[in-house]
């Protein structure tokens, strides 16, 4: 990386967690496609009972007593992350990027990555929640994810 390269990258304004899921958003957006994003922080949940009283409080119509989470590897929660952005859909319904808009689409996408990288320690738990109509995804394609 040359000079002028590592002068920028320490001094770029680090995007707010909104505006990345906001530029996401934005960036994501095509011919009969469209994403949408979303982080909800519940606290350090010390057990799955702690969860489900937290998520509960966050959106009063779920159930999550109903559900059972699904322990996922690291290597499962990123799989599933890069599926959702790697995914260009067709003719019918996808994006149709250019490649200056596939460069700034990869660069958001990594300031999300990272993003969700600041919760992911060597301690952490990943579950897989499914998706249902109480708690919020895709219709179609959904990452609903836990982190403890």
């Amino acid at each position: 990386m040359n000079i002028i390269r590592q002068f920028k990258a320490l001094f770029q304004p680090r995007l707010s967690d909104k505006d990345i899921l906001r530029q996401l958003e934005r960036s994501m957006y095509g011919v009969n496609y469209e994403v949408k994003f979303g982080i909800d922080y519940l606290g350090n949940c010390e057990d799955m009972e702690g969860f489900k009283t937290a998520l509960r409080k966050v959106y009063p119509n779920s159930h999550p007593e109903k559900t059972s989470p699904i322990s996922i590897s690291l290597d499962d929660l990123w799989s599933e992350i890069n599926y959702g952005f790697d995914y260009r859909g067709n003719n019918a319904a996808g994006l149709l990027l250019n490649k200056k808009q596939e460069r700034a689409i990869k660069k958001i996408q990594n300031s999300y990555k990272e993003l969700v990288g600041t919760f992911v320690t060597k301690n952490a738990s990943i579950y897989s929640y499914p998706v249902n109509k109480e708690f919020p995804a895709t219709l179609y394609f959904g990452i609903s994810g836990l982190l403890s």
